[in-house]
């Protein structure tokens, strides 16, 4: 939200009380930049082999971290096309259950997310190698919303993915007050489509039609 605002100092003193086995380098930035470059920025000051990420009003299972990074570290080894993870969410609004998503099976989703009928919610439930992370050159800064869709349109072109089919990640539903108007809603998504024309258009009629 940017230095100095409320958000960003109420984050610092919560950060502040947390008592973790681990340092945590909390990054500010001087000006809200939007997610993407957050993401990327806290990607470049990483130094592990993966990369994790979760929205700031989600939850992580305690397990979460170790169940993916142990099922993404053996598919991988059997399929070297494999290199991320992601886990299945439960829904909730004001600590209520809404829903918990279903099973999947498949390991590329390109064609359902171009479609927008698949949802990975990666912003909160992807583990993923680093290299790869940067050698598609991280999240694209255009994007001001749907910027962890756009990722793994790009993601699945070259790569696949691993589903653990546990719910390990809670998606907290409260705040409504990042809701975009229609004007930005049809700007992303003309953004979207321009980008991705080629891409679809490289679809089988049956695909395109989905």
């Amino acid at each position: 939200n940017g230095k100095n605002t409320p958000v960003q100092l109420d984050t610092a003193d919560g950060i502040s009380k947390i008592n973790c086995r681990f340092p945590i380098n909390y990054i500010v930035n001087e000006e809200n930049e939007g997610g993407a470059a957050s993401r990327n920025r806290g990607a470049e000051s990483a130094r592990g082999e993966f990369l994790s990420f979760l929205d700031d009003d989600d939850e992580y299972e305690p397990q979460r971290i170790s169940r993916q990074l142990s099922l993404l570290l053996e598919a991988s080894r059997n399929d070297k096309l494999v290199k991320a993870c992601t886990s299945l969410v439960i829904r909730k609004k004001y600590g209520k259950e809404i829903d918990r998503q279903g099973y999947k099976f498949n390991r590329n989703y390109l064609v359902d997310l171009l479609a927008l009928k698949s949802s990975l919610y990666t912003g909160s439930t992807l583990l993923m190698y680093t290299d790869v992370f940067f050698a598609l050159e991280g999240f694209d800064t255009s994007f001001r919303r749907n910027q962890d869709l756009e990722f793994m349109i790009r993601f699945f072109q070259k790569y696949n993915i691993i589903v653990i089919n546990e719910h390990l990640t809670i998606l907290n539903l409260e705040d409504r007050s990042h809701i975009p108007s229609y004007g930005k809603i049809l700007e992303t998504k003309t953004l979207f489509l321009n980008k991705f024309k080629p891409v679809i258009l490289s679809l089988t009629e049956q695909q395109q039609k989905l």
